[in-house]
């Protein structure tokens, strides 16, 4: 049987342009090479190194700079994988790609991913189905593209990514079909046999091979394959004997690294130094294989591209959150131009040159510590995302390096910094210098390369290494810095520390909003504010929908954080004290409960809550709750209802059907004239044991103070340390809350921004405005949420942007002896529960687990008070 290809009209020559081919086809017999007709086909030349690419949809224009980026770099070609062929997207990108190949004189060739057809093929996509007959198509109409590469026996190199679990007899069926006119050089490194060459390998599967080639060896065993450490390549040795051997050749595989959590999937294969290990390893073969294969170009969800990865490619989310473009690898590149030159050249590392007299290379490293807790998910669907991957343990916290010096240069040495410390200084010799300084610290991370006593080049500006769990997963990929000419002397980069929270989990921290008239712009800072302080959401507190601003608020807030802030949300508190007309809240309920920005509990259902029950009856609340659009995850505060805080069985019996858990306000802070003791959070530990033992959650309160000298109210309830001592009851309360909010963003016990058109009272005024900020307690409730939603205990807190230590000090700033002038009102009167503020000083602190010699000192009107710490945090 002859081979028939299909060769597009337009390849008579090569100065027809570089636009996308047409669809117009003309089935002709494969051509020899000399065929005058078409333009010279790319043939086996010595040693090619080509770049895994994962074909998916593209534009144009990315294809092309694909290309062009991998020919500066100076490959040879991409190795196009396919995994279900009747993808619609699949014709046009290769479109893209062999058109503008054939301008540029690069070479395709194509990677058959049978066992992503078959689970395609599985999934109802008949398309895929067939095994590799599946691709007869696109073989027909590319395979006599002009830049198409040829193995060296003169034929379309095609190769696979598995066995596809098929038998030799598929196989060489379909091989069969083309006359077998293919070079052809699969990876079946999954079959029995394969790594150790065996005999009864080569009498099965050796009359189909043109060569081999080997995916698993490229990163440290996983599943029975893989190297015994990063970098090994024992597993090829025997497998390039027996290629040698039985005249075959061999492809060898090269990648930084292997983290994927998506797809079903969660592991990680360790990296660190993996590339430049087994690129000093390869260099050192006495026999070195026909090809190398850098794995991979462009595939995002396994965190080994050094190319570029282009959304319309990476759609997923669950990879997005570790593979976008705060995350770019094209640091990796010079070092894979500088390999490629030397092995083409039969050089060893140590005569690896950069491209002029100045050293490349990169620092990478990971950015979670070995000892991250990060939050669990409770989503059925998410779960095995959010737990470590399968390998976790053999990361480390180390920086990782790269470089090559010009031959002959002398006095280069390399300063690392962790946290602004200095690691270690070791000397860089010509050709390849790789290595690790341990003992990465949380901050920013930064390399210098020194010559003769003067910084010449630096590699630093990637996010900092997080003592949290910023990305909310168990993030593995690398931050990969190149190193570029600068006599920088401190680290810069990025610091995201918190998790926000993804749409449906318990764990979240809110923050109770009191919705009022606010611009836009102010309600835009109130977001970007409580998403950097690591909050989950905004339980937005209205006490009168019909109010004209509440629905302009929320579509100030709502339209702001759906464009902006996916994973922070919101949600409704109604204030239902003083107007308790349920009906008011249904319009407002029915235009955002159902938008994507308001918060899902845990059950998928809306989450609503509550500031009291407004003395409303069962029935009240439950006809409410069924005329809503759907019914919603009700966790309201109703502590003032009788029975709530001993936990009646009569409490349960009457309102246990209507919700999904308990909220208790009033538990936030001490009672009117009772000064807040140590871990005083009894009242919470009854009510959730009794929410726990009716499978109800619990959402504990959090807040400093609460003083209101306004609306007919002059009280204080004692602050001091109740801020303090509360985060550090809440973090050792067992069980654990489900949820916790902070009271709140702009009252009296306000941690966020005080705007004037929210505040126009005269009364509060007096005691709540710009010069009153409480902005010093943000580090330490971001610290707290951390912590909170990784199930930490409080001496575990970690200051949250990498920091020796964070904390705060607050006062009153009159003293208990003060008297000041009466009006006659009861707002110049002492408050309720003035006796029991003192004169005092206040303060908590957050320090980094490695800083040991840190001291306090309190100094009040010049003089010293104490000095020390209470504990360690």
């Amino acid at each position: 049987m002859k081979f028939l290809l299909t060769i597009l009209a337009c390849l008579a020559c090569l100065d027809c342009g570089y636009a996308s081919l047409p669809n117009t086809t003309s089935s002709l017999e494969l051509p020899s090479r000399s065929n005058p007709d078409i333009s010279p086909r790319a043939t086996a030349k010595a040693k090619k190194v080509f770049g895994y690419y994962l074909l998916s949809a593209i534009t144009e224009a990315h294809a092309h700079l694909d290309i062009d980026n991998a020919i500066s770099m100076g490959l040879d070609g991409f190795a196009l994988a396919i995994g279900d062929p009747s993808q619609a997207f699949v014709d046009e990108s290769l479109g893209y790609l062999f058109g503008y190949a054939n301008y540029r004189g690069f070479h395709l060739y194509f990677t058959l991913d049978v066992f992503a057809a078959g689970n395609a093929c599985s999934a109802g996509m008949t398309g895929a189905c067939g095994g590799p007959s599946a691709y007869q198509t696109i073989l027909q109409n590319y395979l006599g593209q002009a830049s198409y590469y040829w193995g060296p026996n003169d034929f379309p190199l095609i190769s696979t990514h598995s066995s596809g679990g098929l038998t030799h007899d598929d196989w060489a069926t379909w091989k069969s079909n083309y006359a077998n006119q293919m070079y052809f050089i699969p990876d079946f490194d999954e079959t029995e046999g394969y790594y150790s060459a065996s005999d009864d390998w080569y009498s099965y599967w050796g009359d189909i091979l043109d060569g081999l080639f080997s995916w698993e060896a490229a990163w440290p065993l996983y599943n029975g394959f893989g190297g015994n450490y990063p970098g090994d390549i024992s597993p090829d040795l025997p497998v390039l004997a027996g290629a040698s051997a039985h005249s075959k050749g061999y492809m060898m595989s090269l990648s930084a690294l292997q983290y994927k959590d998506s797809f079903n999937t969660n592991i990680y294969r360790a990296g660190e130094l993996n590339l430049p290990t087994r690129m000093d390893n390869i260099l050192s073969m006495t026999e070195s294989p026909d090809f190398i294969q850098v794995v991979t170009w462009n595939n995002g969800p396994e965190s080994n591209y050094f190319g570029n990865i282009w959304p319309e490619q990476n759609s997923d989310t669950d990879a997005a959150k570790y593979a976008n473009d705060e995350w770019d690898h094209s640091g990796w590149q010079p070092l894979i131009t500088s390999f490629m030159q030397a092995w083409k050249s039969d050089s060893p590392s140590s005569a690896m040159q950069p491209p002029s007299d100045q050293p490349i290379g990169a620092l990478w490293y990971k950015t979670i510590l070995q000892d991250a807790v990060c939050p669990a998910n409770n989503s059925p669907e998410e779960e095995q995302y959010s737990a470590k991957p399968t390998g976790f343990d053999s990361g480390v916290n180390q920086l990782n390096y790269a470089i090559v010096v010009e031959p002959g240069a002398t006095g280069y040495t390399l300063q690392a910094y962790t946290n602004g410390v200095a690691l270690a200084s070791v000397p860089l010799n010509p050709g390849l210098n790789y290595g690790a300084f341990p003992g990465a610290q949380a901050g920013f991370q930064m390399l210098q390369i020194i010559s003769e006593g003067n910084i010449s080049m630096v590699a630093t500006g990637g996010r900092c290494i997080s003592p949290g769990c910023p990305d909310c997963i168990y993030n593995m990929n690398y931050q990969v810095i190149g190193f570029v000419e600068s006599s920088a002397t401190s680290a810069t980069g990025t610091c995201p520390y918190v998790c926000p929270l993804p749409l449906v989990s318990t764990k979240g921290v809110f923050a109770h909003y009191m919705v009022g008239v606010t611009t836009e712009a102010h309600v835009q800072q109130d977001v970007d504010d409580a998403v950097a302080m690591g909050f989950s959401a905004f339980a937005l507190n209205v006490a009168d929908p019909t109010l004209s601003f509440v629905t302009q608020t929320f579509n100030y807030m709502f339209d702001y954080v759906l464009a902006t802030y996916p994973q922070f949300k919101l949600f409704l508190s109604m204030d239902v004290k003083v107007i308790n007309n349920l009906g008011n809240y249904q319009t407002l309920l029915s235009n955002f409960m159902q938008n994507d920005a308001y918060l899902q509990g845990p059950d998928g259902n809306p989450f609503l809550s509550t500031f009291t029950s407004g003395g409303l009856q069962n029935t009240d609340w439950s006809n409410f709750l069924d005329g809503l659009p759907e019914l919603p995850y009700f966790v309201p505060d109703f502590d003032d209802t009788d029975g709530y805080y001993t936990s009646d069985p009569d409490w349960w019996s009457y309102w246990g059907g209507l919700l999904q858990g308990t909220f208790s306000w009033e538990a936030a802070w001490p009672q009117v004239g009772i000064s807040a003791t140590t871990d005083d959070i009894s009242l919470d530990q009854v009510a959730i044991n009794g929410a726990v033992a009716h499978g109800k959650t619990y959402m504990i309160a959090l807040s400093p103070l609460q003083y209101k000298d306004a609306y007919g109210s002059n009280y204080y309830r004692e602050g001091s340390l109740n801020l303090p001592q509360r985060i550090e009851a809440i973090l050792n309360l067992s069980p654990a809350p489900d949820f916790a909010e902070f009271i709140t963003w702009a009252k009296s016990q306000y941690i966020g921004n005080l705007w004037p058109e929210q505040n126009t009272d005269v009364q509060p005024a007096f005691y709540a405005n710009a010069l009153a900020s409480h902005n010093g307690w943000r580090p330490l409730i971001t610290s707290f949420i951390s912590a909170f939603q990784a199930g930490l205990p409080p001496s575990q807190m970690a200051p949250p942007d990498g920091s020796p230590a964070i904390g705060a000090l607050w006062y009153n700033s009159i003293m208990q002896s003060s008297v000041c002038p009466s009006n006659g009102t009861e707002y110049t009167s002492p408050p309720d529960g003035f006796t029991t503020a003192t004169d005092q000083l206040n303060w908590a602190i957050v320090v980094a687990a490695d800083q040991t010699e840190l001291s306090l000192y309190a100094i009040s009107n010049g003089d010293t008070l104490e000095t020390g710490f209470r504990d360690s945090n």
